[in-house]
């Protein structure tokens, strides 16, 4: 009725204003997909069962399909739904078939066989975790493993050529960096900034080095310490895939909020990995390239140094790209550009961003400088993010949140898929589980890990944190995964791309080089195996009887759902819900300013800061607050 009684002083500003509202209002469901929540094309619907439901049964209903609840989590497979995705599937096929060569879209093909894997790997793998509460890539991986081997090893991947291996893992490394770029931030730093430095390097160290020390004697390197540390500096990084989901889960349930272990881990985990890839690309080309030492020595810091600067440059660079694109279209008359431009914009910048993170690091591996080309894609994206947040403008904010939104669907969707299936299609089980190198790998993960577990506890001494916390964070800085699966397999590649350059009879000259190659691809797909488990399962079990739950008083406690990659979906309730209730406080107080008052004195947006901490994206919701007037006092 106010807003009735008041429609015949609405302007041209106003309309708009209330078509944004109304958008938002109308598609919020459609927004509520979109933040980054572990969810993949390969993951069935499930969630916690609610009062009333049985937490063990087994039925079926045409609502909602076959419906199977184990132990208090309520899984929903729709027949009809999968029968769909499977003629999708043929389908594809069908088409493939008819246009390329009959024999590439046939089993043995160099096309059939790596889709078939990462499909099979992907939903089988993803059903098992989903149902676990464990990460899908756990999932992924040990059912690429069974891939590779049943019925006899190689039989269902042959296909698969090592070029397609070398390309995948390279292809995930470089979203893996630009994702943990993009997460780096100095204000979350700053709170905890010595502990941040120590957690980000001297757990890494210690780990790496006993790791190594230990690899080099029951491992038979026979002092040949350039791959014992390789080994042991790559099996030593922590992984963002396993650290930073299942703190935001826990921060979406309401525990941990605030300065504590979960902003401990989340600030420390971008910084380790930056500095153990760069690690491993430097052991690399000591191994590969015939460095000299004092060589190597003098082109690491310089590719570091080079890598930070030429990285912050083209970061700089592409923001003021983005803003030449967005002047392709005019704004509207409250200084906003309309949605569908702005999403155009974005998208086509997304494509961009992504081909430049590939370039820096394919360019690097190709000239021998991997370790700068990956240190220059970190911070390339760690400039994009910080150019946006710098202005303190609604809409950079959106496009920060929205290339961070396609960042995670690029890695939820396709790459994580990809490159864990793929590195499951190289292990021989036989190979690892053995009576000679299962014991060996056994003793130096376990103790390495209990150096890491030492000595991330003794570094939180003085933190002022409960004993219990930091055992959570002990615990949950164990998960290895993201690093070991993309630069796992990399020494093998190259050690197979040297065999096959070789003349007739000269393969067995690399036979050395060849097992230790495999001992460090075998190892790491190990430490993925147990440690992704369980630094997963210890952190969000420990972190709910550990942690202090904070929640907004006089709001009830809402059912979230849960997958097996404990994600920040259950966030996405919550910031719509109050979306709701605050825009429609804006609203009120947008169309009830005084006569004259000025267009600065409105509410800004509710949703800035509602979804500010989160890694999510609510496509220009709610952009009320006209900045023109501001920005022309902040230019003079």
């Amino acid at each position: 009725m106010p807003l009735a009684h008041e429609i015949h002083h609405l302007n041209e500003e106003d309309l708009v204003y209330i078509a944004d509202v109304t958008h938002t209002m109308a598609n919020r469901d459609l927004y509520s997909l979109l933040p980054y929540t572990g969810s993949n094309w390969f993951l069935p619907s499930i969630r916690e069962c609610g009062e009333g439901e049985k937490h063990w049964e087994l039925r079926w209903c045409w609502k909602e399909g076959l419906i199977v609840a184990i132990g208090g989590r309520r899984l929903s497979i729709r027949a009809l739904n999968i029968f769909i995705r499977v003629c999708f599937v043929v389908l594809i096929w069908f088409l493939l078939w008819n246009m390329l060569p009959r024999w590439l879209v046939e089993p043995g093909g160099y096309v059939w066989d790596p889709l078939v894997l990462v499909i099979v790997s992907a939903i089988v793998g993803g059903l098992i975790c989903r149902i676990l509460q464990l990460p899908p890539l756990v999932g992924v991986l040990w059912v690429g493993i069974m891939w590779n081997n049943i019925p006899t090893l190689k039989y269902l991947t042959h296909g698969i050529v090592k070029e397609v291996f070398d390309i995948s893992s390279k292809l995930g490394l470089t979203v893996i960096l630009a994702r943990a770029g993009y997460k780096l931030a100095i204000k979350d730093i700053i709170p905890h900034w010595k502990q941040t430095a120590l957690l980000a390097t001297m757990p890494f160290v210690f780990e790496g080095v006993s790791h190594s020390l230990i690899a080099n004697k029951i491992f038979d390197y026979n002092n040949n310490y350039n791959w014992a540390f390789l080994q042991g500096m790559l099996c030593s990084i922590v992984s963002p895939a396993v650290v930073v989901p299942g703190s935001l889960y826990l921060q979406d349930m309401g525990y941990g909020c605030g300065v504590g272990p979960l902003s401990l881990m989340l600030s420390a985990v971008g910084i380790e990995i930056v500095i153990g890839v760069w690690c491993a690309n430097f052991i690399l080309g000591l191994i590969f390239h015939d460095q000299k030492l004092a060589v190597a020595i003098m082109l690491g810091p310089a590719q570091f140094l080079g890598g930070i600067v030429i990285g912050i440059g083209l970061g700089i660079l592409f923001f003021y790209l983005v803003e030449l694109i967005k002047q392709e279209a005019h704004r509207l008359p409250n200084g906003k550009y309309t949605r569908a431009h702005l999403n155009s914009c974005m998208d086509f910048a997304f494509v961009i961003f992504l081909f430049e993170c590939y370039a820096m690091v394919f360019f690097g591996y190709k000239v021998n400088l991997a370790g700068g080309g990956c240190v220059m894609c970190v911070f390339f994206s760690a400039t994009v993010a910080h150019m946006w947040s710098r202005t303190g403008k609604m809409e950079h904010e959106d496009h920060k949140k929205y290339m961070a939104t396609w960042l995670a669907l690029s890695w939820d969707q396709v790459m994580m898929p990809i490159l864990f299936a793929t590195m499951g299609a190289k292990i021989n089980v036989k190979a690892i589980f053995n009576k000679i190198f299962f014991p060996r790998a056994i003793i130096c993960m376990l103790c390495s890990t209990a150096v890491r577990f030492t000595v991330t506890f003794l570094i939180q001494i003085g933190s002022g944190m409960p004993w219990k916390e930091k055992l959570l964070v002990c615990v949950g800085y164990l998960g290895k995964a993201s690093a070991q699966a993309s630069m796992g397999p990399i020494a093998a590649n190259l050690v197979a791309d040297m065999i096959a350059a070789l003349p007739p009879g000269k393969e067995h000259s690399l036979d050395t080089m060849a097992e230790y190659a495999n001992n460090v691809q075998q190892i790491s797909a190990m430490y993925v195996m147990f440690m992704a488990v369980v630094a997963s399962l210890g952190l969000v079990r420990g972190g709910k009887s550990v942690l202090k739950g904070h929640r907004t008083a006089g709001k009830p406690k809402e059912e979230r759902t849960s997958g097996s990659s404990l994600s920040g979906a259950a966030a996405t309730d919550a910031i719509i819900a109050g979306v709701d209730s605050t825009m429609a406080e804006n609203a009120s107080q947008h169309f009830h300013c005084p006569d004259g008052a000025s267009a600065d004195q409105r509410q800004p947006s509710a949703s800035s800061n509602l979804v500010k901490d989160h890694d999510v994206f609510l496509p220009l919701t709610g952009q009320i607050e006209d900045d023109r007037q501001r920005e022309h006092r902040h230019q003079l």
